[in-house]
């Protein structure tokens, strides 16, 4: 085996288990299927005759991971694998790896067999790889008669990638000009796809969206921003990802999505924050056309519960919070009855102002601190004024 670099194998969880359906009761299959529709790998018959081939089919990728699926030919849509003529077994495939792209068979970076073990799992994640980079997987089905004599399979070669690191430092400027700074890759491989949303409680709409390259610089703007953002809540993401698209697969898929939410009042940004956000179920959301819309789970995004640090009857402070663009400040008294109300704090310290200060001469009073963004706002954290 080739030491080009040192990789690591990993095996995924049982949801990556086949049963194979007991239609064909001739025929002895090494594995367990729970694909849902086999109908979607079924072998078909041209001039040439049945197609036998193994799928290799991609699950995910990060930037130094791909998982793999590697499924069989089936005969029909009741999982029956296609065999070779006067072969009865199918006992799992043999899979080669490479970063050097190859067209003929070679010594491969990773070299397995799945499926050996009886253990039924076809699908593998291979780690420790290198992000943006194109790798070579060459795949055969064990295939054996009763006495185990091995069928020559003829090697099936499929390309697919990692993805890469997402993109930092997203910001928004007050005339809508995005900027950002690309992941550190080959700027030829990378795109970045920036999606822009108004928020409507849990539901996003899209408003526009692009495709900018790494290749092309790391700002852009929109020319009609002023008008199509004029006022109100809204949401980028930004997802950087590989240019390629392998199978009809676009690496889009993924990357992973950094959020921004920003409010604009007659068409200029007041007010930004990035959001620790990094939930997978966002990328349904990008590449939409505009009108589309998506729902997100909004506590998913709103920023998390702060820390009052210090509540006097002369200032209030609290501890900064991620994802948060403002702070709201309440004074309650014993009863829970709001007499002092900050609703767009930008900073996190607070002195009352003189007339606020009359009100503060009570005994029990609480301050109470939110942090918010355009998604909504956290848990409140409440201190007891001294």
């Amino acid at each position: 085996m080739k030491s080009h670099r040192a990789l690591f194998l990993s095996s995924v969880v049982a949801t990556g288990l086949f049963m194979i359906s007991a239609s064909a009761a001739q025929a002895t299959y090494g594995y367990e299927n729970t694909i849902s529709d086999c109908s979607a790998h079924e072998a078909y018959t041209e001039t040439t005759g049945s197609t036998l081939e193994i799928y290799a089919e991609p699950v995910a990728a990060t930037p130094t991971t791909i998982t793999m699926q590697f499924v069989p030919s089936f005969d029909d849509s009741n999982c029956t694998v296609k065999l070779p003529m006067g072969y009865s077994n199918f006992e799992g495939v043999t899979v080669n790896m490479t970063e050097d792209i190859q067209t003929s068979v070679g010594s491969e970076e990773v070299q397995l067999v799945l499926n050996d073990d009886g253990s039924g799992e076809l699908q593998y994640t291979f780690t420790g790889l290198t992000p943006a980079t194109e790798y070579q997987f060459r795949v055969d089905g064990i295939f054996t008669t009763s006495s185990d004599e091995a069928y020559p399979s003829v090697t099936d070669n499929e390309y697919y990638a990692t993805s890469v690191a997402p993109v930092t430092g997203l910001s928004i400027a007050t005339d809508g000009t995005v900027s950002w700074t690309n992941p550190e890759a080959d700027d030829s491989s990378v795109k970045i796809d920036l999606s822009f949303f108004e928020v409507s409680g849990d539901t996003m709409e899209t408003s526009t969206s692009t495709t900018k390259y790494a290749s092309s610089g790391d700002s852009w703007e929109y020319y009609d921003f002023r008008n199509k953002f004029y006022n109100g809540n809204f949401v980028l993401i930004a997802t950087a990802s590989t240019k390629k698209i392998y199978d009809l697969v676009d690496h889009r898929l993924w990357g992973t999505p950094v959020v921004l939410t920003f409010t604009t009042e007659k068409g200029e940004v007041v007010k930004s924050s990035a959001v620790g956000a990094d939930d997978s179920d966002l990328t349904d959301c990008v590449g939409g056309s505009e009108g589309d819309t998506c729902s997100v789970d909004s506590n998913q995004l709103e920023p998390t519960k702060s820390k009052v640090k210090k509540a006097s009857k002369k200032l209030v402070s609290w501890n900064t919070v991620s994802g948060a663009s403002y702070y709201k400040v309440f004074v309650k008294n014993k009863k829970g009855k709001k007499i002092i109300t900050y609703s767009n704090v930008a900073k996190t310290k607070l002195s009352f102002t003189k007339k606020d200060k009359k009100k503060l001469k009570k005994s029990g009073l609480k301050a109470t601190v939110l942090s918010c963004n355009a998604f909504g706002c956290s848990k409140a954290a409440t201190k007891k004024l001294k």
